[in-house]
């Protein structure tokens, strides 16, 4: 992969270029906004910067400013402190022309363009009402109050009228609060599918099939008072059964296990030791001969079965009641946003992404392209699909200039909701990929250590379309 220039790398088409941590994604950033400005003649309100946070906002706007502010004062004095800047400031540097953009984008700068992915949403809705079919009383909600009486709303509906002991259970595993936050973890994507799929379930079926988990572990206390020393003896001195999973030091901790179960009273709260107390363990461990008995074997199999039975049950209603709130909640989540005009941050991406995608959506793409003749996105690696669909329709034309940074490696572990398979299809969409091969944060024991260590695997991310590109030790400096 070819290595980024930041003063020297040409300034066109789209482009991907792949950033490490320590590398100086912030000050390639800045180098390509200046560039932008001395090279292509821009104006600060012409180049736009998207990047995930709004404290990145803050510091890539420092940034920037502070190394117009460098160039400058290199045109104006011949003064320096950071030799790339220097490299391409140096053939403009008696370039009135060049000088007066510096000057002009220095004193227009609190109009620069460097949002977060929501806030550009939410200014080309703003500004693009007929493009976008945007309604033009919108309101950003600040808060999360509708959602939370929605999930509020979901809750009285659905779970009070259910049978007491399936309430019973379901309280003790989630809550309004809990499935709110399970379904803001979700993707935004429409392709959005949750796994295992609903099944068909029978909340009456729960409180049914608890009554023989009751009854079982109502035999197997009584077996477990009787029968409990006969069985530690059992375990102590059998040779009979498999060594590995009934080794001796196992035991206690067993024993213990069934000590406390027998004790609470909670007969679905089945400790998972109570595995080894089954008939059908016992005999499958046998390998020398006849397998022990004792009636507790035979309690502790009825009650495991029972209690197998039940969780198993509740565990695929509890995934269909999963599915119900998501759907409730897109449901009367747009219900109400319609109804009282107000939007979520989530709902300005959306809104965008579906506008693009409209037959007549080629007149929001080129009514932004017109205003942006350059966009670079930060951390790319935390978009997911919609809003790549957002960035490619817009950016990815003949006229403009696209550069996506990031780190790919990162986005494998869906940080911040990253999409890696958004992140490779924009890889095979761009013309040119690039890497910053410098680490100016590690040392260089680390940086040699990873190099070795991912450089062992001639495909270690899985993904052909992410490989490893060794990064060397760069000065310490605050890039």
């Amino acid at each position: 992969m070819e290595k980024f220039n930041a003063a020297a790398t040409p300034l066109e088409g789209t482009n991907l270029i792949e950033a490490s941590a320590g590398t100086g994604k912030t000050f390639t950033i800045s180098m390509i906004y200046l560039r932008l400005i001395v090279e292509k003649g821009l104006r600060i309100d012409q180049v736009l910067v998207v990047t995930f946070t709004l404290p990145a906002t803050m510091e890539l706007r420092l940034r920037i400013r502070d190394v117009i502010s460098e160039a400058l004062r290199f045109c104006e004095t011949g003064d320096i402190n950071e030799s790339i800047i220097a490299d391409i400031m140096l053939p403009f540097k008696n370039d009135p022309g060049v000088v007066q953009r510096l000057r002009s984008a220095l004193k227009t700068f609190d109009e620069a363009s460097v949002y977060t992915i929501h806030s550009f949403c939410q200014q080309v809705l703003a500004d693009n009402a007929f493009e976008s079919g945007a309604l033009f009383s919108s309101d950003i909600a600040a808060d999360d109050a509708a959602d939370v009486k929605l999930a509020a709303d979901f809750w009285r509906k659905y779970i009070y009228t259910l049978p007491g002991e399936v309430v019973r259970y379901i309280l003790k595993k989630t809550s309004p609060d809990k499935l709110l936050a399970l379904y803001r973890k979700r993707p935004l994507s429409p392709k959005l599918e949750i796994k295992p799929e609903a099944s068909e379930t029978d909340a009456h079926k729960i409180d049914t099939l608890a009554e023989p988990v009751r009854q079982a572990y109502e035999f197997f206390c009584k077996a477990w008072g009787s029968e409990r020393e006969a069985v530690v003896e059992i375990f102590n001195k059998t040779k009979v059964l498999d060594g590995r999973t009934y080794q001796e030091r196992f035991i206690e901790g067993r024993v213990n296990a069934l000590d406390e179960y027998v004790k609470n009273g909670d007969c679905f709260e089945a400790p998972q030791q109570l595995l080894y107390f089954t008939s059908e363990k016992i005999i499958g461990s046998a390998k020398k001969g006849e397998p022990p008995s004792s009636p507790l074997f035979n309690e502790a199999q009825k009650l495991y079965d029972a209690a197998n039975e039940y969780n198993l049950y509740y565990s695929s209603f509890f995934n269909t009641l999963v599915h119900s709130f998501f759907s409730y909640m897109e449901k009367e989540s747009k219900y109400e946003k319609n109804r009282t005009g107000l939007r979520g941050f989530d709902d300005l991406i959306k809104d965008v992404e579906s506008a693009l995608k409209r037959e007549d959506g080629g007149f929001l793409a080129e009514s932004v392209r017109s205003r942006y003749r350059a966009a670079l996105i930060d951390e790319f690696q935390d978009t997911d699909d919609l809003q790549f669909e957002i960035f490619s329709r817009i950016f990815m034309s003949d006229t403009g200039i696209l550069f996506l940074i990031g780190d790919p490696k990162q986005a494998i572990y869906r940080f911040r909701g990253a999409d890696i398979f958004s992140y490779i299809k924009a890889s095979g969409m761009v013309q040119k990929r690039y890497t910053l091969a410098s680490n100016f944060r590690s040392t260089p024991e680390l940086i040699e250590a990873v190099n070795t260590l991912f450089s062992c695997n001639t495909n270690p991310f899985l993904f052909q379309e992410i490989g490893f590109a060794p990064v060397s030790s760069g000065k310490p400096d605050q890039r």
